[in-house]
């Protein structure tokens, strides 16, 4: 029995051996894993920081972009109401003119008019004129 018993220590201690080897090479493994997990983790925390930096980056180029279009924007906008405050002054002014040049026209029909009763006065007058002339011309035969 005591044979048994050594042997049943023995094997328990064989046993106990191999259970800490084991127990020692899943620690040793577990530790590395880590390790590259530790590793991996902060290659990625690097990774994430220079892409969060870059995005901050990009950001501000486009804030600084979109502060510049909205400036571009507002002159562009003060342009255009010059240009709607210039059109209208045009058409205020193109308006008068036209107005203006309708007056000269209608002032130049009255003198055209006018004109042409002073012509037919004048035809009138000189074939009066041509009338008495020629009573003038018969008179004068008469007397000599």
């Amino acid at each position: 029995k005591e044979n048994n018993f050594k042997d049943e220590i023995n094997k328990l201690n064989e046993e106990l051996t191999t259970l800490r080897s084991t127990f020692d090479d899943k620690e040793n493994n577990f530790k590395d894993e880590i390790n590259k997990l530790v590793v991996e983790l902060t290659t990625l925390k690097s990774t994430f920081d220079d892409k969060e930096n870059n995005f901050k980056d990009e950001i501000n180029k486009l804030n600084e972009e979109l502060t510049k279009l909205k400036n571009d924007a507002l002159l562009l906008e003060k342009e255009i109401d010059d240009l709607k405050h210039k059109l209208e002054e045009n058409n205020t002014s193109k308006v008068r003119l036209e107005k203006h040049i309708t007056n000269l026209d209608n002032e130049k029909e009255h003198l055209m008019e006018l004109l042409n009763s002073k012509e037919s006065n004048v035809d009138s007058f000189t074939k009066d004129i041509q009338l008495l002339e020629h009573e003038r011309d018969k008179l004068t035969t008469d007397i000599n």
